[in-house]
């Protein structure tokens, strides 16, 4: 198990309660991730958005390139994100999750030693003008790596191995075959 589980990261205020017509604080699960190319070319530490919602673990294009990706080469489709139908280029890149002491403008750089890596396709947004973030930690890609317990009450989102699940909660579904 990696050092310090469970990470723990504080929801991320979107906006003021005076913008809000309801008068409520919208919080976002948001934690910060790099993109690795195959080649080993790091990318910028972004805000990721940790989206139990969104199927595919996405990025904006740009960042492709930044890791010397062409996800043209991949395949493709179309899906539904933020009321639009967007072709998705899917690439196989790694990920690294940075630990939540790194997440401020004042934490660390999220070096290889300091977060946790896996491989995972990533699909690349090439129309999207105005991504709210840059990266969406989705079902494939996040949540099959990892336990995730979010909690608005709490305001925090809770990352841990795996496994942590069936060691708290037992085997409920057997695993699916291959």
């Amino acid at each position: 198990m990696p050092r310090d589980f469970p990470w723990l990261f504080p929801y991320v205020k979107e906006r003021d309660p005076d913008e809000n017509p309801l008068g409520v604080t919208v919080l976002r699960p948001l934690v910060e991730a790099r993109l690795i190319g195959p080649n080993g070319r790091e990318g910028s530490k972004v805000g990721a958005l940790v989206d139990s919602g969104s199927s595919y673990t996405l990025c904006f294009d740009w960042m492709a390139q930044e890791v010397g990706v062409d996800p043209t080469d991949g395949p493709d489709m179309l899906i539904k994100i933020a009321g639009g139908l967007r072709r998705v280029y899917f690439a196989d890149v790694r990920l690294r999750l940075c630990p939540p002491e790194t997440v401020s403008p004042m934490g660390g750089s999220c070096s290889s030693d300091e977060g946790l890596e896996w491989a995972s396709p990533v699909g690349f947004i090439q129309d999207w003008a105005d991504p709210p973030w840059l990266m969406v930690l989705g079902r494939i890609g996040f949540f099959d790596r990892f336990t995730v317990v979010m909690s608005r009450l709490a305001q925090a989102v809770a990352i841990e191995d795996q496994d942590q699940f069936d060691d708290t909660y037992g085997h409920l579904i057997p695993p699916a075959p291959g």
